[in-house]
């Protein structure tokens, strides 16, 4: 199954509709897992302290078809058996896709997940904490990405150099 972030990787911040040029990637996605192993895990709709009654989470699930999990505990505090009651499967068979390193990577790597790193769709508005985040996940990501590391996930195994994993919008 796949497990998306939804701001910054699906919709813009708070947004309820598909970012414009990724409705065929994620119609894609669906196609390759199915739409009931296609998910939202959000810090905002389906996390108990900020949409305790749901309310969120289900006028994405209307606008978006997709399921968005309710969850307690925010990103990247992870709660597999969340997302195993959901998928049938052990986290380790999941890929997350988002947009933060220290929230969606971290917590899908904390659980044994492959996780894709997406670029922002925009910055514009962001705070002065999410700011010096990701100034700090550019730093890592640079390093990384200076020693050549590649994903040490079993969907990778025996995978090229890290050309394979990081591409540029384009690409």
């Amino acid at each position: 199954g796949c497990i998306f972030d939804k701001d910054n990787t699906l919709t813009l911040p708070y947004a309820g509709s598909v970012y414009p040029g990724v409705e065929e990637s994620l119609k894609a996605c669906v196609d390759v897992f199915g739409q009931k192993s296609v998910a939202i895990v959000s810090n905002s709709a389906g996390l108990e302290a900020y949409d305790p009654e749901g309310e969120e989470a289900d006028a994405i699930e209307e606008a978006l078809g997709l399921v968005v999990l309710r969850h307690r505990l925010k990103k990247p505090e992870g709660e597999p058996g969340v997302l195993e009651a959901h998928f049938g499967c052990s986290v380790q068979h999941l890929v997350m896709v988002g947009d933060r390193v220290f929230t969606d990577v971290i917590y899908g790597n904390r659980m044994g997940m492959l996780t894709v790193l997406v670029d922002p769709f925009t910055r514009q508005g962001e705070k002065a904490p999410v700011k010096l985040a990701r100034w700090a996940e550019s730093k890592l990501l640079s390093s990384w990405k200076d020693k050549n590391v590649a994903p040490d996930h079993p969907f990778c195994a025996g995978a090229p150099a890290q050309d394979r994993f990081v591409k540029s919008p384009g690409d």
